[in-house]
Protein backbone atom coordinates (compact mmCIF):
# COMPACT_ATOMS: atom_id res chain seq x y z
CA UNK A 1 0.00 0.00 0.00
CA UNK A 2 2.81 2.38 0.82
CA UNK A 3 4.43 1.72 -2.54
CA UNK A 4 1.18 2.84 -4.15
CA UNK A 5 1.09 5.90 -1.95
CA UNK A 6 4.65 6.80 -2.89
CA UNK A 7 3.95 6.27 -6.57
CA UNK A 8 0.87 8.45 -6.32
CA UNK A 9 2.84 11.11 -4.51
CA UNK A 10 5.53 11.14 -7.18
CA UNK A 11 2.98 11.45 -10.01
CA UNK A 12 0.83 14.16 -8.45
CA UNK A 13 2.45 17.46 -7.60
CA UNK A 14 -0.42 18.38 -5.31
CA UNK A 15 0.05 15.32 -3.09
CA UNK A 16 2.79 16.73 -0.90
CA UNK A 17 2.93 16.05 2.87
CA UNK A 18 0.97 19.20 3.68
CA UNK A 19 -1.76 18.31 1.21
CA UNK A 20 -1.91 14.73 2.48
CA UNK A 21 -2.19 15.86 6.10
CA UNK A 22 -4.95 18.32 5.23
CA UNK A 23 -6.77 15.56 3.33
CA UNK A 24 -6.64 13.24 6.34
CA UNK A 25 -7.90 16.00 8.63
CA UNK A 26 -10.81 16.72 6.28
CA UNK A 27 -11.74 13.04 5.87
CA UNK A 28 -11.92 12.56 9.63
CA UNK A 29 -13.59 15.79 10.67
CA UNK A 30 -16.31 15.95 8.01
CA UNK A 31 -18.21 12.84 9.20
CA UNK A 32 -17.95 14.06 12.80
CA UNK A 33 -19.55 17.40 11.98
CA UNK A 34 -22.36 16.14 9.72
CA UNK A 35 -25.90 16.60 11.03
CA UNK A 36 -26.99 13.12 9.94
CA UNK A 37 -24.42 11.62 12.33
CA UNK A 38 -26.00 13.25 15.38
CA UNK A 39 -27.63 9.99 16.41
CA UNK A 40 -24.31 8.15 16.19
CA UNK A 41 -22.61 10.82 18.28
CA UNK A 42 -25.28 10.38 20.95
CA UNK A 43 -24.39 6.71 21.26
CA UNK A 44 -20.72 7.60 21.48
CA UNK A 45 -20.99 10.45 23.99
CA UNK A 46 -24.08 9.48 26.01
CA UNK A 47 -23.80 9.14 29.78
CA UNK A 48 -26.11 6.29 30.72
CA UNK A 49 -26.38 4.29 27.49
CA UNK A 50 -24.48 3.58 24.32
CA UNK A 51 -21.08 2.00 23.73
CA UNK A 52 -18.69 1.13 26.54
CA UNK A 53 -15.21 2.60 26.71
CA UNK A 54 -13.60 -0.66 25.53
CA UNK A 55 -15.82 -0.69 22.44
CA UNK A 56 -15.19 2.99 21.81
CA UNK A 57 -11.44 2.42 21.96
CA UNK A 58 -11.78 -0.40 19.44
CA UNK A 59 -13.85 1.91 17.24
CA UNK A 60 -11.18 4.60 17.49
CA UNK A 61 -8.45 2.17 16.41
CA UNK A 62 -10.38 0.79 13.46
CA UNK A 63 -11.96 3.99 12.15
CA UNK A 64 -9.80 6.92 13.20
CA UNK A 65 -6.31 5.61 13.95
CA UNK A 66 -6.22 3.56 10.77
CA UNK A 67 -6.69 6.76 8.75
CA UNK A 68 -4.01 8.56 10.74
CA UNK A 69 -1.59 5.68 10.16
CA UNK A 70 -2.17 5.09 6.46
CA UNK A 71 0.80 6.30 4.43
CA UNK A 72 2.39 7.95 7.48
CA UNK A 73 5.81 6.70 6.36
CA UNK A 74 5.45 8.89 3.28
CA UNK A 75 4.04 12.09 4.81
CA UNK A 76 6.18 11.91 7.96
CA UNK A 77 8.49 14.47 6.36
CA UNK A 78 5.85 17.18 6.83
CA UNK A 79 6.67 19.98 9.24
CA UNK A 80 5.85 19.72 12.93
CA UNK A 81 3.21 22.43 12.53
CA UNK A 82 1.39 20.47 9.84
CA UNK A 83 1.55 17.16 11.71
CA UNK A 84 0.36 18.78 14.93
CA UNK A 85 -3.07 19.11 13.30
CA UNK A 86 -3.32 15.33 13.40
CA UNK A 87 -2.37 15.37 17.08
CA UNK A 88 -5.41 17.56 17.69
CA UNK A 89 -7.64 15.01 15.97
CA UNK A 90 -6.18 12.18 18.06
CA UNK A 91 -6.67 14.16 21.26
CA UNK A 92 -10.27 15.01 20.36
CA UNK A 93 -11.15 11.39 19.63
CA UNK A 94 -9.59 10.05 22.82
CA UNK A 95 -11.18 12.77 24.95
CA UNK A 96 -14.60 11.81 23.65
CA UNK A 97 -14.22 8.09 24.28
CA UNK A 98 -12.70 8.56 27.76
CA UNK A 99 -15.01 11.40 28.78
CA UNK A 100 -12.05 13.59 29.77
CA UNK A 101 -12.28 17.31 30.43
CA UNK A 102 -10.62 19.63 27.93
CA UNK A 103 -8.14 20.67 30.61
CA UNK A 104 -6.77 17.11 30.89
CA UNK A 105 -3.21 16.80 29.62
CA UNK A 106 -2.99 14.89 26.35
CA UNK A 107 -0.06 12.84 27.69
CA UNK A 108 -2.28 11.62 30.52
CA UNK A 109 -5.03 10.71 28.07
CA UNK A 110 -2.58 8.78 25.88
CA UNK A 111 -1.26 6.83 28.86
CA UNK A 112 -4.76 6.00 30.09
CA UNK A 113 -5.89 4.76 26.67
CA UNK A 114 -2.62 2.94 25.88
CA UNK A 115 -2.15 4.96 22.69
CA UNK A 116 1.37 5.99 21.70
CA UNK A 117 1.93 9.65 20.67
CA UNK A 118 1.52 9.99 16.92
CA UNK A 119 5.08 11.09 16.16
CA UNK A 120 6.58 8.14 18.02
CA UNK A 121 4.06 5.87 16.36
CA UNK A 122 4.92 7.19 12.89
CA UNK A 123 8.63 6.65 13.47
CA UNK A 124 7.97 3.16 14.79
CA UNK A 125 5.78 2.25 11.82
CA UNK A 126 8.47 3.60 9.49
CA UNK A 127 11.06 1.28 11.01
CA UNK A 128 8.67 -1.66 10.81
CA UNK A 129 8.12 -0.94 7.14
CA UNK A 130 11.87 -0.61 6.64
CA UNK A 131 12.42 -4.08 8.14
CA UNK A 132 9.79 -5.75 5.98
CA UNK A 133 11.10 -3.98 2.90
CA UNK A 134 14.73 -4.95 3.47
CA UNK A 135 13.74 -8.54 4.12
CA UNK A 136 12.57 -8.87 0.53
CA UNK A 137 15.33 -7.80 -1.92
CA UNK A 138 12.88 -7.76 -4.83
CA UNK A 139 10.69 -5.10 -3.22
CA UNK A 140 10.93 -1.98 -5.45
CA UNK A 141 10.75 0.32 -2.41
CA UNK A 142 14.26 -0.87 -1.47
CA UNK A 143 15.69 1.78 -3.77
CA UNK A 144 14.10 4.38 -1.50
CA UNK A 145 15.52 3.03 1.76
CA UNK A 146 18.93 1.68 0.74
CA UNK A 147 22.15 3.39 1.73
CA UNK A 148 23.29 5.93 -0.83
CA UNK A 149 26.29 8.19 -1.31
CA UNK A 150 24.02 11.23 -1.42
CA UNK A 151 23.26 10.69 2.26
CA UNK A 152 26.85 11.50 3.22
CA UNK A 153 27.20 14.30 0.65
CA UNK A 154 23.97 16.22 1.15
CA UNK A 155 22.98 15.31 4.70
CA UNK A 156 24.07 18.72 6.01
CA UNK A 157 21.57 20.48 3.73
CA UNK A 158 18.47 18.99 5.31
CA UNK A 159 16.72 19.76 8.56
CA UNK A 160 13.97 17.91 10.41
CA UNK A 161 11.26 19.68 8.42
CA UNK A 162 12.28 18.87 4.86
CA UNK A 163 14.48 15.78 5.02
CA UNK A 164 13.86 13.45 2.04
CA UNK A 165 12.31 10.04 2.41
CA UNK A 166 15.43 7.87 2.17
CA UNK A 167 17.51 10.19 4.34
CA UNK A 168 14.86 10.12 7.05
CA UNK A 169 15.05 6.32 7.15
CA UNK A 170 18.82 6.46 7.49
CA UNK A 171 18.53 8.99 10.30
CA UNK A 172 16.01 6.79 12.13
CA UNK A 173 18.39 3.85 11.92
CA UNK A 174 21.31 5.98 13.11
CA UNK A 175 19.47 7.78 15.91
CA UNK A 176 18.24 4.49 17.37
CA UNK A 177 21.65 2.75 17.17
CA UNK A 178 20.37 0.10 14.77
CA UNK A 179 23.17 0.40 12.23
CA UNK A 180 24.98 -2.78 13.32
CA UNK A 181 21.91 -4.98 13.05
CA UNK A 182 21.91 -7.15 9.96
CA UNK A 183 18.55 -8.23 8.61
CA UNK A 184 18.11 -11.63 7.03
CA UNK A 185 16.74 -11.62 3.49
CA UNK A 186 14.25 -14.04 2.02
CA UNK A 187 15.17 -15.89 -1.13
CA UNK A 188 12.10 -15.92 -3.33
CA UNK A 189 13.55 -18.96 -5.15
CA UNK A 190 13.16 -21.15 -2.06
CA UNK A 191 10.57 -23.90 -2.53
CA UNK A 192 7.23 -23.28 -0.81
CA UNK A 193 6.53 -25.05 2.51
CA UNK A 194 4.00 -27.40 0.93
CA UNK A 195 6.82 -28.93 -1.13
CA UNK A 196 9.37 -29.11 1.68
CA UNK A 197 6.97 -30.80 4.05
CA UNK A 198 6.68 -30.44 7.79
CA UNK A 199 8.86 -31.85 10.54
CA UNK A 200 7.40 -34.73 12.48
CA UNK A 201 6.33 -33.43 15.85
CA UNK A 202 4.67 -34.98 18.87
CA UNK A 203 2.87 -33.42 21.83
CA UNK A 204 1.93 -36.63 23.60
CA UNK A 205 3.88 -35.76 26.75
CA UNK A 206 2.46 -32.25 26.84
CA UNK A 207 -1.09 -33.53 26.39
CA UNK A 208 -0.77 -36.18 29.10
CA UNK A 209 0.33 -33.91 31.94
CA UNK A 210 -0.81 -30.75 33.68
CA UNK A 211 1.47 -28.07 35.09
CA UNK A 212 -0.63 -28.13 38.25
CA UNK A 213 0.43 -31.71 38.98
CA UNK A 214 3.19 -32.64 41.39
CA UNK A 215 6.62 -32.32 39.68
CA UNK A 216 7.50 -35.89 40.66
CA UNK A 217 4.39 -37.19 38.91
CA UNK A 218 5.17 -35.09 35.82
CA UNK A 219 8.72 -36.46 35.76
CA UNK A 220 7.54 -40.06 36.12
CA UNK A 221 5.00 -39.72 33.30
CA UNK A 222 7.51 -38.06 30.97
CA UNK A 223 10.28 -40.61 31.58
CA UNK A 224 7.88 -43.50 31.16
CA UNK A 225 6.71 -42.19 27.81
CA UNK A 226 10.27 -41.47 26.62
CA UNK A 227 11.43 -44.98 27.55
CA UNK A 228 8.51 -46.62 25.77
CA UNK A 229 8.05 -44.45 22.69
CA UNK A 230 11.71 -43.64 21.98
CA UNK A 231 13.43 -46.77 23.22
CA UNK A 232 15.35 -47.28 19.96
CA UNK A 233 15.79 -43.59 19.10
CA UNK A 234 18.91 -41.48 19.42
CA UNK A 235 17.91 -38.92 22.05
CA UNK A 236 19.06 -35.30 21.64
CA UNK A 237 18.23 -32.63 24.21
CA UNK A 238 18.23 -29.03 22.94
CA UNK A 239 17.46 -25.65 24.44
CA UNK A 240 17.75 -21.95 23.65
CA UNK A 241 18.04 -19.08 26.10
CA UNK A 242 17.79 -15.30 26.12
CA UNK A 243 18.46 -12.60 28.70
CA UNK A 244 15.65 -10.02 28.32
CA UNK A 245 17.68 -7.26 29.96
CA UNK A 246 20.83 -7.44 27.83
CA UNK A 247 19.43 -9.18 24.75
CA UNK A 248 22.14 -11.87 24.90
CA UNK A 249 21.16 -15.21 23.38
CA UNK A 250 22.62 -18.69 23.23
CA UNK A 251 21.83 -22.32 22.58
CA UNK A 252 22.97 -25.73 23.75
CA UNK A 253 22.45 -29.39 22.93
CA UNK A 254 23.40 -32.72 24.50
CA UNK A 255 23.56 -36.19 22.95
CA UNK A 256 24.06 -38.43 26.01
CA UNK A 257 24.66 -41.72 24.18
CA UNK A 258 27.38 -40.13 22.01
CA UNK A 259 28.91 -38.14 24.88
CA UNK A 260 28.45 -34.94 22.88
CA UNK A 261 27.62 -31.61 24.49
CA UNK A 262 27.91 -28.11 23.08
CA UNK A 263 26.83 -24.58 23.92
CA UNK A 264 27.36 -21.43 21.88
CA UNK A 265 26.74 -17.74 22.25
CA UNK A 266 24.65 -16.38 19.37
CA UNK A 267 23.94 -12.86 18.11
CA UNK A 268 22.11 -10.46 20.38
CA UNK A 269 18.36 -9.84 20.19
CA UNK A 270 17.44 -13.10 18.53
CA UNK A 271 14.14 -14.61 19.62
CA UNK A 272 14.09 -17.68 21.86
CA UNK A 273 12.34 -19.50 19.02
CA UNK A 274 15.32 -18.82 16.72
CA UNK A 275 17.84 -20.02 19.30
CA UNK A 276 15.90 -23.23 19.88
CA UNK A 277 15.65 -23.91 16.15
CA UNK A 278 19.38 -23.21 15.85
CA UNK A 279 20.09 -25.71 18.63
CA UNK A 280 18.16 -28.41 16.75
CA UNK A 281 19.90 -27.64 13.48
CA UNK A 282 23.40 -27.56 14.98
CA UNK A 283 22.81 -30.80 16.89
CA UNK A 284 21.89 -32.62 13.68
CA UNK A 285 24.98 -31.23 11.93
CA UNK A 286 27.10 -32.54 14.77
CA UNK A 287 26.05 -36.15 14.28
CA UNK A 288 28.72 -38.46 12.83
CA UNK A 289 28.24 -39.64 9.27
CA UNK A 290 27.58 -43.23 10.34
CA UNK A 291 24.34 -42.11 11.98
CA UNK A 292 22.76 -41.60 8.58
CA UNK A 293 20.39 -44.42 9.44
CA UNK A 294 18.57 -42.03 11.78
CA UNK A 295 16.42 -40.68 8.98
CA UNK A 296 13.16 -40.39 10.92
CA UNK A 297 13.36 -37.46 13.32
CA UNK A 298 10.67 -36.49 15.84
CA UNK A 299 10.50 -33.29 17.88
CA UNK A 300 8.98 -33.86 21.32
CA UNK A 301 8.31 -31.27 24.02
CA UNK A 302 9.68 -32.20 27.45
CA UNK A 303 8.67 -30.48 30.72
CA UNK A 304 11.39 -28.35 32.28
CA UNK A 305 12.55 -28.11 35.89
CA UNK A 306 11.08 -31.43 37.01
CA UNK A 307 14.36 -33.35 37.22
CA UNK A 308 14.71 -34.96 33.77
CA UNK A 309 18.50 -35.22 33.62
CA UNK A 310 19.22 -34.43 29.96
CA UNK A 311 16.77 -31.55 29.91
CA UNK A 312 18.13 -30.01 33.11
CA UNK A 313 21.72 -30.26 31.87
CA UNK A 314 21.02 -28.63 28.52
CA UNK A 315 19.07 -25.86 30.25
CA UNK A 316 22.10 -25.03 32.41
CA UNK A 317 24.41 -25.06 29.37
CA UNK A 318 22.15 -22.70 27.43
CA UNK A 319 22.16 -20.25 30.34
CA UNK A 320 25.92 -20.67 30.69
CA UNK A 321 26.35 -19.45 27.11
CA UNK A 322 24.83 -16.10 28.12
CA UNK A 323 27.74 -15.35 30.45
CA UNK A 324 30.09 -14.70 27.55
CA UNK A 325 30.32 -11.45 25.61
CA UNK A 326 32.07 -12.98 22.62
CA UNK A 327 29.63 -14.19 19.98
CA UNK A 328 30.42 -17.65 18.63
CA UNK A 329 27.77 -17.73 15.93
CA UNK A 330 26.82 -14.52 14.12
CA UNK A 331 23.31 -14.66 12.72
CA UNK A 332 21.14 -12.17 10.87
CA UNK A 333 17.87 -11.33 12.56
CA UNK A 334 14.46 -11.60 10.96
CA UNK A 335 12.11 -8.71 10.33
CA UNK A 336 9.92 -9.81 13.24
CA UNK A 337 12.91 -9.79 15.59
CA UNK A 338 13.91 -6.34 14.33
CA UNK A 339 10.36 -5.14 14.94
CA UNK A 340 10.48 -6.57 18.47
CA UNK A 341 13.66 -4.57 19.12
CA UNK A 342 12.14 -1.33 17.84
CA UNK A 343 8.91 -1.95 19.75
CA UNK A 344 10.81 -2.23 23.02
CA UNK A 345 12.87 0.82 22.07
CA UNK A 346 9.85 3.02 21.42
CA UNK A 347 8.13 1.82 24.57
CA UNK A 348 11.14 3.17 26.47
CA UNK A 349 10.98 6.45 24.55
CA UNK A 350 7.30 6.81 25.36
CA UNK A 351 7.96 5.99 29.02
CA UNK A 352 10.72 8.62 29.17
CA UNK A 353 8.41 11.19 27.58
CA UNK A 354 5.70 10.32 30.10
CA UNK A 355 8.08 10.62 33.04
CA UNK A 356 9.13 14.10 31.91
CA UNK A 357 5.66 15.50 31.21
CA UNK A 358 3.11 13.88 33.52
CA UNK A 359 1.87 15.52 36.70
CA UNK A 360 2.66 14.22 40.17
CA UNK A 361 -0.95 13.08 40.56
CA UNK A 362 -0.90 11.12 37.30
CA UNK A 363 2.41 9.50 38.20
CA UNK A 364 1.06 8.44 41.59
CA UNK A 365 -1.89 6.69 39.92
CA UNK A 366 -0.35 5.43 36.69
CA UNK A 367 3.44 5.33 36.44
CA UNK A 368 3.71 3.02 33.43
CA UNK A 369 2.59 3.58 29.86
CA UNK A 370 1.83 1.11 27.09
CA UNK A 371 -0.03 -1.33 29.29
CA UNK A 372 -3.35 -2.71 28.19
CA UNK A 373 -5.99 -0.23 29.33
CA UNK A 374 -8.78 -1.43 31.57
CA UNK A 375 -11.95 0.46 32.42
CA UNK A 376 -14.78 0.04 34.87
CA UNK A 377 -17.40 -2.26 33.38
CA UNK A 378 -20.38 -0.25 34.58
CA UNK A 379 -22.58 2.30 32.91
CA UNK A 380 -21.02 5.10 30.94
CA UNK A 381 -21.56 7.72 33.64
CA UNK A 382 -19.73 5.76 36.33
CA UNK A 383 -16.91 4.84 33.95
CA UNK A 384 -16.37 8.51 33.11
CA UNK A 385 -16.44 9.43 36.79
CA UNK A 386 -13.72 6.94 37.72
CA UNK A 387 -11.63 7.90 34.68
CA UNK A 388 -11.79 11.58 35.63
CA UNK A 389 -10.79 10.75 39.19
CA UNK A 390 -7.78 8.87 37.80
CA UNK A 391 -6.93 11.88 35.63
CA UNK A 392 -7.13 14.19 38.64
CA UNK A 393 -9.34 16.64 36.71
CA UNK A 394 -12.78 16.67 38.32
CA UNK A 395 -15.37 19.33 39.07
CA UNK A 396 -14.81 19.06 42.81
CA UNK A 397 -14.70 22.48 44.52
CA UNK A 398 -11.01 22.08 45.26
CA UNK A 399 -10.25 21.50 41.58
CA UNK A 400 -12.06 22.71 38.45
CA UNK A 401 -15.28 23.31 40.35
CA UNK A 402 -14.02 26.52 41.91
CA UNK A 403 -13.63 28.01 38.44
CA UNK A 404 -16.51 26.44 36.51
CA UNK A 405 -19.11 26.29 39.28
CA UNK A 406 -17.84 29.40 41.06
CA UNK A 407 -17.82 27.75 44.50
CA UNK A 408 -15.39 27.91 47.40
CA UNK A 409 -12.58 25.34 47.21
CA UNK A 410 -12.58 24.91 51.00
CA UNK A 411 -14.58 22.20 52.77
CA UNK A 412 -17.11 23.78 55.14
CA UNK A 413 -16.52 21.14 57.82
CA UNK A 414 -12.79 20.45 57.71
CA UNK A 415 -11.59 23.85 56.54
CA UNK A 416 -9.17 22.34 54.02
CA UNK A 417 -9.14 22.05 50.25
CA UNK A 418 -11.91 19.81 48.97
CA UNK A 419 -9.98 17.79 46.40
CA UNK A 420 -10.04 14.12 45.41
CA UNK A 421 -7.98 12.83 48.32
CA UNK A 422 -10.06 14.80 50.81
CA UNK A 423 -13.38 13.50 49.47
CA UNK A 424 -12.25 9.88 49.14
CA UNK A 425 -10.02 9.46 52.19
CA UNK A 426 -10.16 12.14 54.89
CA UNK A 427 -13.42 14.14 54.90
CA UNK A 428 -15.29 13.53 58.17
CA UNK A 429 -18.61 14.22 56.47
CA UNK A 430 -18.36 10.85 54.76
CA UNK A 431 -17.17 8.73 57.70
CA UNK A 432 -20.12 6.34 57.64
CA UNK A 433 -19.91 5.78 53.89
CA UNK A 434 -16.16 5.24 54.23
CA UNK A 435 -16.73 2.62 56.91
CA UNK A 436 -19.07 0.80 54.55
CA UNK A 437 -16.43 1.05 51.83
CA UNK A 438 -13.78 -0.38 54.14
CA UNK A 439 -16.09 -3.24 55.13
CA UNK A 440 -16.53 -4.15 51.47
CA UNK A 441 -12.79 -3.93 50.78
CA UNK A 442 -12.02 -6.15 53.77
CA UNK A 443 -13.66 -8.98 51.84
CA UNK A 444 -10.76 -8.90 49.36
CA UNK A 445 -8.05 -8.32 51.99
CA UNK A 446 -7.60 -4.59 51.37
CA UNK A 447 -6.98 -3.05 54.78
CA UNK A 448 -6.12 0.62 54.26
CA UNK A 449 -7.99 3.05 52.03
CA UNK A 450 -5.96 5.50 49.96
CA UNK A 451 -6.32 7.09 46.54
CA UNK A 452 -3.82 4.69 44.96
CA UNK A 453 -5.66 1.53 46.00
CA UNK A 454 -9.05 2.99 45.06
CA UNK A 455 -8.12 4.38 41.65
CA UNK A 456 -5.44 1.87 40.61
CA UNK A 457 -6.26 -1.40 42.38
CA UNK A 458 -4.59 -4.75 41.61
CA UNK A 459 -5.74 -6.33 38.36
CA UNK A 460 -7.48 -9.27 40.00
CA UNK A 461 -9.48 -6.96 42.29
CA UNK A 462 -9.93 -4.01 39.96
CA UNK A 463 -13.58 -4.33 38.98
CA UNK A 464 -14.68 -5.18 42.52
CA UNK A 465 -12.83 -2.22 44.06
CA UNK A 466 -14.23 0.15 41.46
CA UNK A 467 -17.76 -1.13 42.03
CA UNK A 468 -17.27 -0.46 45.76
CA UNK A 469 -15.99 3.01 44.92
CA UNK A 470 -19.07 3.69 42.79
CA UNK A 471 -21.25 2.63 45.72
CA UNK A 472 -19.30 4.99 48.00
CA UNK A 473 -19.69 7.91 45.57
CA UNK A 474 -23.41 7.22 45.40
CA UNK A 475 -23.72 7.23 49.19
CA UNK A 476 -21.94 10.57 49.57
CA UNK A 477 -24.04 12.09 46.77
CA UNK A 478 -20.92 12.80 44.70
CA UNK A 479 -22.92 14.19 41.78
CA UNK A 480 -23.79 17.31 43.79
CA UNK A 481 -20.22 18.54 43.23
CA UNK A 482 -20.35 18.34 39.47
CA UNK A 483 -22.34 19.52 36.49
CA UNK A 484 -24.26 17.16 34.27
CA UNK A 485 -21.58 15.55 32.12
CA UNK A 486 -23.48 16.19 28.91
CA UNK A 487 -23.26 19.94 29.44
CA UNK A 488 -19.56 19.91 30.22
CA UNK A 489 -18.16 17.79 27.38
Amino acid sequence: MLAGTLAEASSDNNLDPTFRTHKIKTEIENPINRDDDEQHNRYVQANNFGMGTDSLLMLYKSVLRSVLDYGCQAFNSASITVKSKLDIIQAKGLRILLGAHKSTLIETILAESGEMPLQLRRDHLSLKYYARTKQNPSNPVNQLVDDCIEYQIYNHKWNDHNIPYRFRFQNLIKDNDLEKIKLVTKNIQDPPPRIIGQAKTSSNIKDSISKKENPHIIKAKALEYIDNAYKYHLKIYTDGSKDPASGKTGYAFIIPSKLIASYKRTSDNLSVYTTEMTAMYQSLKCLPSQTEKYRSKTIEWIPAHVGILGNEQVDKLAKLALRYDKIDLNMSISANEFIAITTALYKKKWQARWDNTCSLWSRSINNTVNKKPTFYQGNRYHTKTITRLRFGTTLLPGQLGQYILNVSPICNTSGIKEDIEHVLVTCINHSQARQNLQANLDKVQIQNIDTKILLDPPKDKQQYVWSCLVQYLTEIDYHKFILVLKKVI
